[in-house]
């Protein structure tokens, strides 16, 4: 099994015992789910503001400059870091950045409001 599949069918287990959807499992049980990734052996499970800013993309980069992001953005989101990747719930296939992951990207007026 990869991780792709790992995801998937740990998604259908949570629609089954407690009917949540990704966006649900993103929104409150991210960090359970990780973990329980990271438990088949697939990576680690992170919190965003775990990571330095050389993981995130070139955009946060910039918009951040030397500030320390490590605020609410970053840390509002649990998820698994695997073979250079980023992946949750709702991003099975993983993604090159976590801002990239469609938690923060909902969020991601958080970093901009907080910049101006």
């Amino acid at each position: 099994m990869n991780i792709t599949r790992a995801i998937l069918e740990l998604r259908i287990k949570y629609a089954a015992e407690d009917k949540l959807n990704p966006a649900a499992i993103n929104s409150g049980n991210c960090k359970d789910f990780a973990a329980e990734i990271a438990a088949m052996g697939f990576g680690e499970s992170v919190w965003g503001d775990d990571l330095a800013i050389e993981y995130w993309s070139k955009m946060v980069q910039d918009l951040c400059g030397e500030w320390n992001f490590a605020g609410y953005f970053s840390s509002i989101h649990c998820f698994i870091m695997y073979d250079g990747k980023f992946y949750d719930s709702e991003t099975p296939q993983g993604c090159n950045y976590p801002d990239q992951l469609l938690c923060y990207q909902r969020n991601m007026n958080l970093l901009i409001d907080e910049e101006l």
